[in-house]
């Protein structure tokens, strides 16, 4: 396979790696004109591949069951562990304790997480 690369793909590159290290969680970045598509890839996600988009060929909207909101594992452990600081921890204002419990709780569901023994 023989191909071509332009400078606007060399431009668009750069501009790929520069979404990509201003935000760790984004895997794609499109241009402006929606004809290039960057992905991030490899084993230590340190790679781009770049790919000319002709056209859009479906838009298939609400075809499936939603699927739950997937979380950095280490963001995930730091809801899991706040969540727990606050449902164990006996407070003098259980109040207070009470409510930051309900809204961790509130947030979790939110984001279809399940904790065992918690029904939220």
């Amino acid at each position: 396979m023989t191909a071509s690369i332009h400078q606007n793909e060399f431009d668009f590159l750069e501009e790929a790696k520069k979404a990509f290290e201003n935000n760790a969680q984004f895997e794609t970045h499109r241009n402006a004109d929606d004809d290039l598509i960057a992905l991030r890839c490899g084993p230590d996600r340190d790679c781009i591949n770049i790919y000319q988009l002709d056209r859009e060929v479906l838009f298939a909207h609400n075809v499936m069951k939603k699927a739950p909101v997937i979380l950095a594992r280490d963001a995930r452990e730091k809801i899991l562990t706040i969540y727990q600081y606050h449902a164990a921890k006996p407070s003098l204002n259980t109040s207070w304790n009470e409510g930051v419990t309900k809204g961790i709780e509130m947030t979790l569901e939110h984001l279809d997480i399940k904790i065992e023994g918690v029904n939220c």
